[in-house]
């Protein structure tokens, strides 16, 4: 697909800072969003040559940023995630649509953090 020259190194650093600046939930939407803008969430493929197929509910074909194609390399470099929190989000995403997730708290000597 399309290497990391597609942005100027400004651009990057611009768009990583402003995605440090935002919370947590607020990061999760725009995630939420653009996977859910990619994620081809058809149960089976569209093949008119072969049997329909079932597919991976969590296939992503296209990331977009600023209405350009980019691979999930520099994706997730942009959005500072690893595969597994893009994984786990994606999977989010087919079960709770979009719905940011929420951090459990975790109660500790009987008051919550």
């Amino acid at each position: 697909m399309i290497a990391k020259h597609q942005f100027s190194a400004e651009e990057q650093k611009e768009i990583r800072l402003n995605m440090r600046e935002m919370t947590s939930c607020e990061k999760h939407l725009i995630l939420l969003g653009v996977i859910s803008c990619s994620i081809n969430a058809a149960e089976s493929t569209l093949s008119k040559k072969q049997k329909s197929v079932t597919r991976k509910t969590t296939g992503v074909r296209h990331l977009f940023y600023n209405h350009q194609q980019i691979c999930c390399d520099m994706f997730m470099y942009l959005m500072e995630i690893n595969k597994e929190k893009l994984h786990n989000l994606k999977q989010w995403y087919v079960h709770h649509g979009l719905v940011p997730r929420k951090k459990r708290s975790v109660v500790v000597g009987g008051t919550q953090h």
